[in-house]
């Protein structure tokens, strides 16, 4: 099973590829193969249990006995000689993806954490790190959010012993301030609070993965969200992607900016073209199983 990344720079002229392969075997898998280039030039590469780096100039550098338990990619990103490798291990590092489990979310820190957890299960930690210098940061994210969530004014962290707790500000029209811890709020809340954030926190210069972020978005929170994404894509953040089964982003993205996946019985997933002649919307060729 392979797996390929092309990651290019924004004004250009840097092009990494990094390509994994997979094998699988009753009761193991293992990494087969696996090699990183910049610019179609070697930085390094793993094959028949044997590592290969490149210094600056791309000639051999050393040779080290690797068992596939684990990406060569661990080991080059954490080594200092390493800084063409170490700058892509940074930048896949910060990639963002969320498919979010609200129930899981924790609205106690015991630590700033750079990184969300997939489920933001760890949001409260994240916050923490995202405004350790500035808070501020989260402005933005705040003004968007007053749209969606009536009353809703902001976030604050609030220590507590030796730990930090995160709360939610509201204050109705004409109605005194009330704040409510994060685990107080409902899961839709939970989840557009930090989907909002995840726009507008962290590095800006990253790739944002959202999995069905609508999961538990109601349908008037649906296109503020959408229009949000879309005015940051390309924009603050160079890339965003999500996966969606809900009709209203269906319809509001195909066939301009959507791919299609589409899975046989047994089989992998792939990228099916696909066209709407019809007077339907997608979303209806969908829900009729005539899609693509």
């Amino acid at each position: 099973q392979a797996f390929e990344l092309r990651v290019g720079g924004n004004g250009g002229g840097e092009e990494y590829r990094y390509r994994l392969t997979v094998e699988h075997k009753p009761e193991q898998v293992r990494l087969k193969e696996e090699s990183l280039t910049l610019n179609e030039k070697p930085v390094f590469e793993v094959s028949g249990g044997t590592m290969n780096l490149y210094d600056e100039k791309h000639r051999f550098m050393l040779d080290m006995e690797f068992d596939g338990s684990m990406p060569g990619l661990a080991f080059v990103g954490k080594n200092n000689k390493m800084t063409k490798a170490q700058k892509f291990h940074n930048w896949l590092n910060g990639v963002t993806m969320l498919s979010l489990s609200p129930d899981n979310m924790r609205g106690i820190s015991d630590k700033a954490e750079e990184y969300p957890d997939v489920n933001g299960g760890n949001f409260a930690s994240w916050y923490r790190w995202i405004v350790r210098d500035d808070d501020s940061v989260m402005a933005a994210a705040a003004s968007e959010l007053a749209r969606v969530l009536p009353g809703y004014r902001k976030l604050k962290l609030s220590k507590v012993g030796g730990k930090m707790y995160l709360l939610a500000v509201f204050k109705p029209e004409n109605g005194a301030e009330r704040e409510y811890a994060f685990d107080e709020l409902s899961l839709g809340q939970r989840a557009l609070i930090t989907l909002y954030c995840s726009l507008h926190g962290g590095d800006r210069n990253r790739l944002l993965l959202l999995d069905e972020p609508d999961n538990f978005v109601t349908l008037p929170e649906v296109q503020p969200l959408l229009f949000a994404l879309e005015d940051e894509a390309g924009d603050e953040l160079p890339q965003v992607a999500l996966i969606s089964h809900h009709p209203e982003i269906i319809d509001s993205t195909s066939p301009r900016d959507a791919v299609w996946m589409a899975r046989e019985p047994e089989q992998p997933a792939r990228v099916v073209e696909f066209e709407n002649d019809t007077m339907m919307h997608t979303s209806e060729l969908f829900a009729q199983d005539s899609a693509p």
